[in-house]
């Protein structure tokens, strides 16, 4: 997604799993997941920022996530949950997979009937809608950004529980990336976030 943030700057938003690394290529700006962020190697990204949204259930700079059914099996989704087939973004996504497995079974072990791997969140809720899985792990901002940009996905999908919050997702840019284009990303990115249609 592009979106221009003023003062000259065109920021790619792009989510990093392992093998995407930022000197790679010439990343400006990335979302990265925590869990990534905590076992990459040292030197490899630079630290941007941590977005605060206005997420209820969370402390400022958390943030959590849903666990979606259909709107038809609310009433047993969590007590089900093992026997279901569930809808996993990545494998190495805490939000999605993580995230999951501790909300239905306390720990990162334990074993779904199936699992189906999307690539997104946005391909899980479509899993979850359409049958093709019973439920998934979405963070919290994601079904957000649902709710209002594809209302007719999440009517199809019921919140049944939500995950323990923890820290936010950092922005990064590559090692490469030097104190001013760093300092003008921020300040970018303040902009940004003060802008009317980002409010909540």
């Amino acid at each position: 997604m592009i979106e221009s943030f003023g003062l000259g700057l065109s920021v790619l938003f792009i989510w990093l799993y392992p093998g995407r690394t930022g000197t790679s290529f010439s990343l400006l700006i990335g979302q990265i997941c925590g869990l990534t962020l905590s076992t990459a190697p040292a030197g490899l990204y630079r630290y941007v920022t941590t977005p605060v949204y206005a997420l209820d259930h969370a402390e400022q700079g958390n943030y959590y996530s849903v666990l979606v059914c259909r709107t038809d099996e609310a009433e047993t989704a969590l007590t089900s949950a093992p026997d279901a087939v569930a809808a996993i973004n990545n494998m190495e996504s805490f939000s999605g997979h993580r995230a999951l497995f501790r909300t239905v079974f306390g720990s990162a072990a334990g074993c779904f009937k199936k699992t189906v791997l999307t690539g997104s969140h946005l391909e899980s809720m479509h899993a979850v809608a359409a049958g093709r899985a019973d439920i998934a792990a979405i963070d919290a901002v994601s079904f957000r950004l649902a709710e209002r940009y594809r209302p007719d996905l999440t009517a199809a999908l019921c919140v049944f529980a939500l995950s323990a919050p923890i820290a936010g997702l950092a922005l990064v840019s590559s090692a490469a990336t030097d104190d001013t284009v760093i300092e003008r990303l921020r300040q970018a990115l303040s902009r940004a976030a003060a802008a009317p249609e980002c409010a909540p």
